[in-house]
């Protein structure tokens, strides 16, 4: 008899475009989860995909911007209870990449802007993005959001 209970993450990538000492965010709108809340160039990892295949299609998605995958540094990794899952997150930070940043989802995206982070810590960010950019401030590499004991 096989008593293991399949236990399923779901995983997710973030990007944290960097240049000089700002940050990218966007402001979401009309997606149902987290409108009017500002957040990193981010989505789901697909069925087959890598999760660094992943931060590179959503960076050329969202803004139109060419990531190659050795420009992509692990910096962050949270565990974390969502409204309607549980999930696995892996932030990465991006210095460098190829073409102009611009909004490419307005519909998703009421505008992106760049940000200090000191300023990051004091706008309407998603509470766990917020905790992921302390995190990486003081460089602690895992934590957990929204479990209790």
């Amino acid at each position: 008899m096989n008593d293991i209970t399949e236990y399923a993450l779901v995983p997710s990538v973030y990007v944290l475009l960097q240049r000089e000492q700002q940050f990218l965010l966007l402001k979401r709108q009309n997606t149902g989860y987290g409108d009017g809340q500002y957040c990193t160039v981010a989505g789901r990892v697909e069925p087959g995909e890598t999760f660094i295949q992943a931060a590179v299609r959503e960076a050329k998605e969202e803004v139109g911007i060419v990531i190659k995958p050795p420009d992509l540094k692990l910096c962050h990794t949270m565990q974390r209870k969502s409204f309607d899952s549980e999930r696995i997150d892996l932030f990465f930070t991006a210095h460098c990449w190829q073409g102009e940043v611009v909004n490419q989802e307005p519909d998703k995206a009421e505008y992106i802007a760049w940000y200090l982070f000191s300023d990051i810590m004091q706008i309407e960010i998603m509470p766990f993005i917020k905790q992921a950019f302390q995190y990486l401030h003081s460089g602690k590499v895992y934590s957990e959001f929204d479990y209790t004991n």
